[in-house]
């Protein structure tokens, strides 16, 4: 399956491509005119909105929503992190309290989700 979305707001949409096993982005330079291909995990793209922001999760209890940054390197800029096991809940790059966060959270998952085309 794949998909059109901009994952890093620079106007321009990457294709998304995923499988069961990973999830393949390729990032259009403008400048360099050139794609660039970035291979990530499934979890790292667990879903993946409109808007380009993606859920990411290191572990049951660790999630977090970022936007990608694609600068030679792929790099994760996050937005917002939920950590319940070392108690971490961050938004917008503050610490906040975990009903804040889990507000956000819940604030995100009701944008619409990208359209994967078979």
């Amino acid at each position: 399956e794949y998909a059109f979305v901009d994952m890093d707001n620079d106007k321009c949409d990457e294709m998304v491509i995923r499988n069961t096993e990973t999830y393949l982005v390729l990032h259009y330079n403008a400048s360099e005119k050139t794609v660039y291909g970035y291979e990530l995990s499934p979890r790292s793209l667990e879903v993946i909105k409109t808007d380009g922001t993606s859920l990411g999760s290191s572990g049951a209890a660790d999630n977090s929503i970022s936007y990608l940054k694609f600068d030679k390197e792929l790099t994760f800029n996050e937005l917002a992190r939920i950590d319940e096991i070392n108690q971490i809940f961050t938004v917008n790059g503050k610490t906040v309290t975990q009903q804040e966060a889990e507000a956000y959270f819940s604030e995100w998952k009701k944008k619409e989700n990208v359209d994967w085309i078979k």
